[in-house]
């Protein structure tokens, strides 16, 4: 039985192979800047992009995109620690489109927008 990346739980039918999942998250993490397209993904699996898309989510709880911009947000964590990098630099580093966009992110998935995230922590 397969195995959800994430949580070592049995993973429902349908959700993708150790080996799939294995690729896919190694491409997605491999440039963090970058938003590598469904259908390259797919292919990489060997499997239709719309078969990946529900396969993914299946594996990992989340669809694609949403699973990248966490992904994205926890990075933008570390950056932010350092106090001397500016948010805007961190959004940059992170492959967000600007501050705002990074903000608007961060704050849907924290719960709190990095500037608050950051001093908190400092």
């Amino acid at each position: 039985m397969a195995y959800r990346h994430d949580a070592c739980e049995p993973a429902l039918r349908g959700g993708l192979a150790p080996w799939q999942i294995k690729r896919v998250l190694a491409t997605m993490d491999a440039n963090p800047v970058s938003v590598p397209a469904i259908a390259d993904l797919a292919q990489a699996c060997g499997v239709s992009p719309g078969h990946f898309s529900r396969a993914f989510k299946q594996t990992t709880g989340k669809p694609p995109h949403q699973w990248l911009m966490e992904r994205r947000v926890e990075r933008a964590k570390g950056l932010l620690l350092a106090l001397d990098v500016t948010i805007s630099t961190v959004a940059q580093e992170c492959g967000f489109a600007d501050q705002s966009h990074l903000t608007r992110v961060f704050e849907r998935v924290t719960g709190t927008t990095p500037g608050r995230w950051r001093r908190a922590r400092s």
